[in-house]
């Protein structure tokens, strides 16, 4: 075999770039279903590319991102199979971006680092396919992470969501607020990656 055939070989018969090349790899017997993701994900970046996006916040690009893995489940619903493992390998990636960004994140004062803390549970348990509310969910995320080495910060912060009023509840607000505003300027850094021609490049 020469080495051309052998380049060949790995090149994917179809491409879609929302389906990294080593999950693609993988599907090649459903040519057809890629093809209809691939027209998915291209109307999905033409719609999204004229649409604001400053000054908004994390519902609103889960919104998006959602309507992105609604797409490819209608486009592919006489595959079933084929649509849900696509949306699951786009989820996984989702994912790790989101928590690669989070890990990221300044912990230089006990604030930061429940912020920091907080994100990381959040987006290692946001479904990508769910319609959540952003705010609930970080604060479910910031009440229930279990003790580990921080857990003083946590057991702070399971004590201002308890408490009313008071300096507490404006430190509560204070802390909740930064990691909404955190995880906003995660998610548009993902959002914005996934309308660039290199989908799963480096989002950081």
């Amino acid at each position: 075999m020469s080495p051309q055939d052998t380049d060949s070989d790995l090149i994917p018969m179809l491409w879609c770039p929302i389906i990294p090349p080593e999950e693609l790899s993988k599907l090649g017997e459903h040519e057809e279903d890629i093809r209809k993701v691939r027209e998915v994900y291209d109307d999905w970046r033409a719609s999204m590319s004229h649409k604001k996006i400053k000054g908004s916040d994390a519902g609103l690009y889960l919104d998006r991102l959602r309507m992105l893995m609604i797409g490819i489940g209608i486009a592919s619903g006489t595959n079933r199979l084929f649509a849900e493992t696509v949306q699951s390998i786009i989820s996984r990636r989702l994912r790790k971006q989101t928590l690669d960004l989070a890990s990221i994140l300044p912990e230089d004062t006990p604030p930061k680092k429940a912020v920091k803390r907080t994100l990381s549970e959040f987006f290692s348990e946001l479904k990508f396919m769910r319609d959540i509310d952003p705010e609930e969910e970080i604060k479910t995320a910031a009440i229930s992470r279990p003790s580990d080495s921080g857990g003083a910060i946590m057991s702070r912060l399971r004590s201002m969501f308890s408490k009313k009023g008071g300096s507490s509840t404006q430190l509560d607000d204070a802390t909740m607020r930064r990691a909404s505003v955190e995880a906003t300027r995660i998610l548009v850094k993902v959002y914005v990656q996934l309308l660039s021609p290199d989908p799963w490049g480096s989002a950081a």
